[in-house]
């Protein structure tokens, strides 16, 4: 073999050699592609539970078609401001006294006697002052709106002088004249009148009578109300600490 050929064959020696080389670098770094992409590939199914919907459908639905008791409270609370009291419901009743004046002496000839009668009026009020969002509950399942109020209660009595009616004074065989008061005496006399006609007419009776007459009232005013806000909900009365009233 000549010198030219003995060259050749080194040369075709090392470019199989080289090639060679290559060959296995390139199977080593495939060999790491593949180990890489299997280490830090997620499984198919935990990517799948990831993309999963945090609430269900039916629910997600549920709360779309579902109402705030802020859309409702609004509305009544801003009526609630309109007035601070609500009339239900007025009573009149008529109380009579004797009234008796002497000259010193409880003597029956010295007595001057008069019979007084007095009619006035009690009027019974749901105090809305003391109502807001607080006095609201809502209920979806049942679309109802509670509404929960006090208990009817009097108004405190003015006693008018000019609803006195008396009677003619029978006078003792001694007494002469009218029926004589001084300024304390006679307010004396409208305190009587006042604490016996508020226990005339501020009995149970009433009191119940003024209670479903407020839960009427307040029907008749705050159902229209809810109406506006979403015809489906209807309106509860219930008084504090008690069952509701339709």
């Amino acid at each position: 073999m000549d010198k030219k050929e003995k060259c050749n064959s080194e040369k075709a020696d090392n470019i199989k050699t080289t090639l060679a080389n290559a060959g296995v670098i390139a199977i080593v770094l495939i060999i790491l592609v593949v180990l890489l992409f299997a280490l830090f590939r997620k499984p198919k199914e935990e990517a799948v539970e990831t993309m999963a919907e945090p609430y269900p459908i039916e629910e997600e639905r549920y709360s779309i078609n579902s109402r705030s008791l802020v859309e409702f409270s609004d509305v009544i609370v801003e009526k609630f401001r309109e007035e601070s009291k609500l009339l239900v419901s007025s009573v009149d009743a008529t109380i009579s006294m004797e009234l008796k004046q002497n000259s010193g002496w409880d003597i029956g000839i010295l007595t001057k006697t008069q019979k007084i009668s007095y009619q006035g009026t009690g009027k019974f009020y749901v105090d809305l002052s003391m109502m807001g969002p607080h006095s609201l509950r809502l209920d979806e399942d049942s679309q109802t709106i509670t509404i929960e109020i006090p208990h009817a209660s009097m108004e405190p009595l003015e006693i008018d002088p000019t609803r006195f009616t008396c009677e003619e004074v029978e006078n003792g065989l001694l007494a002469f004249g009218d029926l004589k008061f001084t300024p304390q005496e006679f307010n004396d006399l409208q305190t009587t009148c006042k604490l016996k006609l508020e226990k005339e007419i501020n009995t149970e009776a009433n009191r119940n009578a003024a209670d479903e007459r407020a839960v009427e009232e307040m029907m008749k005013i705050y159902e229209p109300i809810v109406k506006t806000v979403d015809d489906d909900y209807s309106v509860e009365i219930t008084f504090m600490g008690y069952e509701a009233a339709k």
